[in-house]
């Protein structure tokens, strides 16, 4: 019978052990918790000049006990190498399966199994995946605001974000596995998939004549990291293929690359219109969102590959960090949008 992968819930150590020693599995948790959050802020507003408004304000974040599937058999740790062909090393499914706990504690050996036994394996379990609360993350952002109103008919806010996002995992992004499960503290503290460190935003309006509004909202951002992974199961765990590569002697760290730049603007326009009397207006809108089309991505390429070298495409210019195809991976088109309301 060939091995299996299976899940096992948190908190049913009695149950499984009619099946095998739960005692052996390692960090196999004795209940799931519920991930909580402690925020803080601090703000200051002053008042520069009549009409003029300045705030700053600080937030932080630090989120516990995130949940995260891990498992919690995984063979112990190996040291990543580079082979005399320039590859990363990769271990086999079958020598990590014997280095796995439970098989240890199966065949009742201090050393892992020999190749005939994970080539004959009795225990038909392979990886045993459960959701563990070790995950943790860290948020620090500085807001700036500065609003003048010109006069009654013109009004301008600027505001301008500074933070830094950090995690240990992002539970809910594909290829966020860790690179060792057995290691899952400060080696996999990195960026967050979703930290964008500086952001920018212009939005007004301005009531011309024949009461026609003008305005919109203009917004500039920094690119949001991507991970880095041989695209290989050089750890040798079944199924996970987010190992990150091994560059001068070290293991990078997750969400190391960084994408491109945001932009988008979104114009509006409207004007009401009485009907019959002052009590009911009808109020036409029209708004654009992206109103230059600009090709905003989330999603790159960070396929570094298993060798030493950088992938190449078909003309020789690197593949990676190039922006990847999907609606998942890109932020929307432009888009127009019409609005009738009836005001009484």
């Amino acid at each position: 019978m060939p091995v299996r992968n299976f899940y096992l819930r948190p908190g049913r150590a009695s149950f499984y052990n009619q099946f095998f020693p739960v005692s052996a599995l390692v960090g196999y948790p004795d209940a799931l918790l519920n991930p909580y959050s402690e925020q803080w802020t601090f703000g200051v507003q002053h008042q520069l000049a009549p009409n003029w408004l300045l705030s700053i304000d600080y937030l932080g974040s630090h989120t516990l006990k995130i949940v995260r599937p891990l498992d919690v058999d995984s063979p112990a740790s190996v040291v990543r190498a580079i082979t005399s062909s320039g590859m990363q090393s990769v271990r086999t499914a079958q020598a990590a399966n014997c280095a796995r706990p439970l098989w240890i504690a199966f065949y009742n050996l201090g050393t892992p199994c020999n190749a005939t036994q994970a080539t004959n394996p009795q225990p038909a379990y392979a990886q045993i995946l459960s959701d563990v609360n070790n995950g943790y993350a860290f948020y620090h952002a500085l807001n700036v605001n500065l609003n003048h109103r010109f006069t009654n008919r013109f009004l301008m806010l600027a505001s301008y974000t500074r933070s830094h996002s950090t995690d240990n995992v992002d539970p809910d992004v594909p290829g966020q596995n860790p690179n060792d499960p057995n290691i899952t503290g400060a080696a996999e503290y990195g960026n967050a998939i979703f930290d964008q460190r500086h952001r920018f935003v212009l939005s007004g309006y301005y009531v011309g004549p024949l009461k026609i509004t003008v305005g919109g909202v203009s917004t500039i951002a920094s690119g949001l990291p991507y991970n880095l992974t041989t695209g290989a199961n050089n750890f040798g765990d079944p199924g996970a293929t987010a190992d990150r590569p091994l560059i001068n002697g070290v293991i990078v760290g997750r969400n190391t690359g960084r994408g491109r730049a945001i932009y988008d603007v979104s114009p509006m326009i409207e004007r009401p219109f009485a009907l019959g009397s002052e009590r009911v207006q009808l109020t036409v809108r029209a708004e654009a969102f992206n109103v230059f089309n600009h090709a905003n991505f989330v999603g790159f390429n960070g396929a570094f590959g298993n060798g030493t070298t950088l992938p190449l495409g078909p003309g020789g210019q690197s593949v990676i960090g190039q922006p990847l195809v999907g609606i998942t991976n890109q932020l929307p088109a432009r888009s127009l949008q019409f609005q009738a309301r009836l005001n009484f």
